[in-house]
């Protein structure tokens, strides 16, 4: 009788053991934070950092979508650019002018609801209907260009929207592998750099016309107040950076309000 009261409890001490190492392997850390308008969001996950990234903000949902969104990864706390995963890789066309004319609404700095409206619903149908699938990673030295929908990297990548909230989330995913130069490598002094992307050069002004129109009427589009106010483990650390939003021409006023900082991520 005594053996079969000591095997029940040792049963029931691995199971608890196990299922404890299940659960810390699912989600080991995780760090909440807000900047420039941007809430994110990163967790470790069976060996993959995920990165989630949120906005309500009209200018950066626009810039985010236009532009893309790079996110840095350094391991050494040096805010390097050396290491990163930028998507989409080109310049998405988002024709949003309305129709008519807004002299007068540009003046008083605000759109009718109408625009509003029809600002969400192509969002929407950008997103769910035809958004680029190709991303790029830069590691060092090298860049290759995937598919965040089927590649053998282990890296997805995706947006979503919620029109009736007005609400932009990106999230990618992307092994620790794929960010280390060295296996042995931790991520206890981990920085993430998230920035929107800067366009080529040469395309700056193709198709922009009816992006800046349609950011326009709120006036403004220089960068955020770089606020980074933080929960969590997280903490804003670069802030916002110089030059961030401004137009081909210098003109911020009928910029999109891109997005430019580092925050500790210490897992």
């Amino acid at each position: 009788m005594k053996s079969i009261v000591c095997l029940i409890i040792f049963s029931l001490y691995t199971f608890s053991a196990m299922a404890y190492s299940e659960d810390a392997v699912v989600i080991s850390d995780t760090i909440l934070g807000s900047s420039e308008q941007v809430a994110y969001k990163v967790t470790q996950n069976k060996g993959n950092i995920v990165v989630q990234l949120t906005t309500h903000d009209n200018k950066t949902i626009l810039s985010m979508l236009r532009h893309g969104v790079t996110v840095f990864f350094d391991l050494k706390g040096k805010e390097k650019e050396d290491v990163s995963v930028t998507y989409p890789i080109q310049p998405v066309g988002i024709s949003m002018k309305p129709e008519g004319n807004r002299e007068d609404r540009r003046d008083a700095g605000f759109q009718t609801e109408a625009e509003i409206n029809q600002m969400k619903a192509q969002i929407y149908t950008l997103i769910t209907t035809d958004f680029p699938e190709e991303a790029r990673l830069k590691f060092h030295d090298s860049n290759e260009n995937f598919n965040v929908l089927l590649n053998g990297m282990g890296i997805a990548a995706t947006y979503s929207y919620n029109q009736e909230e007005n609400l932009l989330t990106y999230q990618l995913t992307i092994p620790e592998r794929q960010i280390k130069e060295k296996s042995k490598t931790d991520l206890s002094k981990l920085m993430i750099g998230v920035q929107t992307a800067k366009p080529d050069k040469s395309k700056r002004g193709e198709g922009s016309e009816g992006l800046n129109s349609s950011m326009s009427s709120r006036g403004g589009g220089g960068r955020g107040n770089g606020q980074g106010g933080s929960g969590g483990r997280g903490g804003n650390r670069g802030g916002s950076r110089d030059g961030g939003g401004q137009g081909p021409g210098g003109n911020s006023e009928k910029a999109p309000q891109g997005i430019d900082f580092w925050f500790e991520a210490h897992m």
